[in-house]
């Protein structure tokens, strides 16, 4: 039985999320309800969840500063907003999920089922509470993907391209690894647009910290560290320029 903690300062949200989860989903149990942080860690602490819906704006903190008040965080946590893109971004980097207001059910009964078959690993916590300590630069170095096989953070110095197919986005690495994680590589173009990251390809992002050379073409080609030569899209091709133009000027400053 998945032991669940709503988090929320808003009745009606509560009320709602609390409805969806007793008819929809099956093998759970509701152990308790906040509607603030400093109740919310009390809830956490009295009833021991296995996970956490967790709101992001309370009206005395919040959802971030709820977890870095706890001693430990051995529960997934599961972040519930209604708007705040910077923090659905910053959700992404971390190993929790993601639900936007209104809850849809189907999002909902996949995070509950993806919770139940994989349960929490012992290392989950400390990639939330590196994630945690990380939240404020407006740098993400790193980035934390979920496999089949659990959770592995990645520093981004060290991620090369980003290859999509389908519904499935592989990570390419320097030493030759590879992680395949199960998000488009859509998804992973919004995330780290401002981490340094292009998309010159339908399928390609490229890290330009890793760029080597651009060839002329129609289009071109790109060259990375690791000797990978790319196609470059004729219509991203000024824009793959014009960010290695700025961040040669940055580098320069």
């Amino acid at each position: 039985m998945l032991r669940i903690v709503i988090i929320d300062d808003e009745d009606n949200a509560r009320s709602t999320l609390r409805g969806m989860l007793e008819q929809f989903c099956e093998g759970i149990k509701i152990v308790g309800e906040a509607d603030s942080v400093k109740t919310g860690v009390h809830a956490v602490l009295a009833n021991k969840p296995d996970l956490v819906f967790l709101d992001i704006q309370m009206r005395d903190g919040t959802g971030f500063d709820l977890l870095e008040m706890l001693p430990e965080i051995p529960f997934t946590v599961i972040f519930v907003t209604a708007y705040d893109q910077y923090a659905l971004k910053a959700f992404a980097f971390s190993a929790s999920g993601y639900l936007l207001k209104p809850i849809d059910l189907e999002a909902l009964q996949t995070s509950v089922k993806s919770v139940q078959e994989n349960r929490f690993r012992s290392n989950d916590a400390r990639l939330m509470r590196e994630f945690l300590k990380e939240k404020t630069e407006k740098k993400f170095p790193k980035i934390i993907l979920p496999t089949q096989n659990g959770l592995e953070i990645v520093d981004l110095a060290r991620l090369i391209r980003c290859e999509g197919d389908n519904s499935y986005t592989t990570f390419h690495l320097l030493g030759g690894k590879k992680i395949m994680v199960s998000k488009t590589l859509k998804v992973y173009a919004e995330l780290l647009a401002d981490q340094g990251f292009v998309r010159i390809y339908v399928s390609h992002l490229i890290n330009l910290e890793h760029v080597n050379l651009v060839k002329h073409g129609r289009g071109g080609e790109v060259q990375l560290s690791d000797g990978t030569m790319l196609p470059i899209a004729r219509n991203r091709r000024k824009e793959l320029i014009d960010k290695l133009e700025t961040q040669l000027l940055n580098v320069g400053k």
